[in-house]
C-alpha cells in the first residue's frame, strides 16, 4: 500500500515526513472486509460492470458546501489528526460496505514554520453506530494524476502550481471559470461540472486543471469524476487539451 501522502512537488521531502508521521498516530478503521476486498467483492457482484467502480457512487452534483451529516461525519473521522490541517471542499463519492464509506476532497496545510498546501482524498469509514475513523489519507500529486487510462502527457507536467483555496468562491478563480465555460461549450460526449480548480500552469497563455464529476450522454449515464485539462491562449481562447476519468479507487484504497 502507498504512504499516506506522496510528495506533491520535487524537493518537499519534509512535507512528506509530516503526514507519515501523521498517519502512524491514527489507528485504521477495521471494517469486516478491507476497502480493497469490498471493492473486488463489489465489481463481482456487478460482473465487472462500469456503472459501479469498485463499489464507490459519484455524488449526483456534487457541491463544496458540505450538509450538516457530512461534516459531522468528517468531524469525527479526523478528530486527534496531528499535522496537518485539513479542510474538507466536498464529498466526493461513498460506498456502502458494513456501514459507509465516504471519499472527500480536502485542502490541506502543514503545520509548520512555513506552512505548505496540497490537495488530499481523504477516504472516513462511519459504522453502524455513528463511528468515524480514517481509513487512508491520499495526497493528490497534480503533477502525477492517477486516471483511468494513462498519465497525464508529459508537457503538461512541469511547473504546475497548487491553487490557492481562501473560500468557496476561490475552488473555481474567475478567469479558471470563464475559460472552463468556454471550453466545455464546445465538448460533447460528457456533461462536465466543475468541483474545484486543483492547479494552474503558465505557458504562453494558461493551462487550468480542473476536477469535474460528470455522465456520458448515454441512456443511462453514470456520474464519474474527470479531471480537464483546460488551454486559455492570450486572445481569450479556450479549449480542453485533455478530459480524462480520475481513478478514484487509486486515492481511496492506496493500491
Amino acid at each position: 500500500m502507498k504512504k499516506l501522502a506522496v510528495t506533491l512537488v520535487s524537493g518537499m521531502l519534509a512535507f512528506s515526513m509530516v503526514l507519515a508521521g501523521c498517519s502512524k498516530g491514527k489507528p485504521q478503521a477495521e471494517p469486516e472486509a478491507t476497502v480493497e476486498e469490498q471493492a473486488e467483492e463489489a465489481t463481482e457482484e456487478t460482473g465487472g460492470d462500469q456503472l459501479i467502480v469498485g463499489g464507490w457512487t459519484v455524488q449526483t452534483e456534487v457541491t463544496t458546501s458540505l450538509t450538516d451529516d457530512q461534516r459531522a461525519v468528517f468531524d469525527k473521522g479526523i478528530q486527534g489528526l496531528v499535522g496537518v490541517e485539513y479542510e474538507p471542499v466536498a464529498e466526493l463519492a461513498t460506498q456502502l460496505v458494513a456501514g459507509t464509506n465516504h471519499a472527500f476532497l480536502c485542502k490541506g496545510k502543514t503545520v509548520t514554520a512555513e506552512p505548505v498546501e496540497g490537495w488530499y482524498v481523504v477516504t472516513i469509514y462511519e459504522d453502524l453506530e455513528g463511528n468515524a475513523t480514517v481509513s487512508i489519507i491520499s495526497a493528490i500529486d497534480i503533477t502525477k494524476l492517477q486516471v483511468a487510462q494513462e498519465a497525464m502527457p508529459a508537457d503538461l507536467v512541469g511547473g504546475w502550481k497548487v491553487t490557492e483555496v481562501t473560500s468557496n468562491a476561490a475552488l473555481l478563480p474567475e478567469e479558471a471559470g470563464k475559460a472552463f465555460n468556454k471550453a466545455v461549450g464546445a465538448w460533447t460526449g460528457v456533461t462536465l461540472r466543475p468541483i474545484a480548480t486543483l492547479g494552474t500552469q503558465v505557458v504562453s497563455g494558461t493551462n487550468y486543471l480542473v476536477l469535474c464529476e460528470g455522465a456520458a450522454t448515454t441512456a443511462d449515464p453514470v456520474n464519474e469524476l474527470y479531471v480537464a485539462t483546460v488551454y486559455a491562449d492570450l486572445n481569450g481562447n479556450a479549449k480542453f487539451s485533455s478530459v480524462e476519468q480520475l481513478n478514484l479507487l487509486e486515492y481511496v484504497t492506496g493500491v
